[in-house]
C-alpha cells in the first residue's frame, strides 16, 4: 500500500499545513500533475502537493523480513554498506519501512571489517 509521509506545506493556508509528519494512505498519485489524493483520518479524499510529501510502499512484516536477507547478500558482494544492512535489521525487527535499499560500493566484508 502505498503511504504519503507530509515533509513540509508550500502553501499556509492547504488543509495539511499543521500536520507535517503524518503519514497518509494514497489512493491516487499522479505522474503528470504536482499533486497526488490521499485519505485523511476520516477517510475523506484530500489532496497533496508531490512536492510536500515523500511516498513510500508499505511493507508487510515478511517482506521487511527478507529486504534484511537481500541486504545482507549485497553487502557481502559489495553493493551495500553495512550501515545499510543494519537499518533494514532494525525496520523488519520494528515492523517498518525506513526507506527503499541505498545502493553504496563498499570492501568492508572483503577486508573482513563486518
Amino acid at each position: 500500500m502505498l503511504k504519503a509521509k507530509i515533509l513540509k506545506c508550500s502553501d499556509p493556508e492547504a488543509w495539511y499545513s499543521d500536520r507535517i509528519g503524518e503519514i497518509f494512505e494514497v489512493f491516487e498519485q499522479s505522474k503528470f500533475l504536482p499533486f497526488s489524493s490521499v485519505f485523511d483520518l476520516d477517510h475523506k479524499a484530500k489532496i497533496i502537493s508531490n512536492d510536500d510529501a515523500s511516498f513510500f510502499q508499505e511493507l508487510t512484516q515478511s517482506e521487511l523480513e527478507a529486504r534484511a536477507s537481500v541486504a545482507a547478500d549485497l553487502f557481502r558482494e559489495g553493493e551495500v554498506t553495512r550501515v545499510e544492512v543494519f537499518r533494514t535489521e532494525v525496520d523488519a525487527v520494528l515492523g517498518r519501512n525506513s526507506g527503499d535499499l541505498k545502493f553504496e560500493k563498499n570492501t568492508d566484508f572483503k577486508d573482513g571489517t563486518m
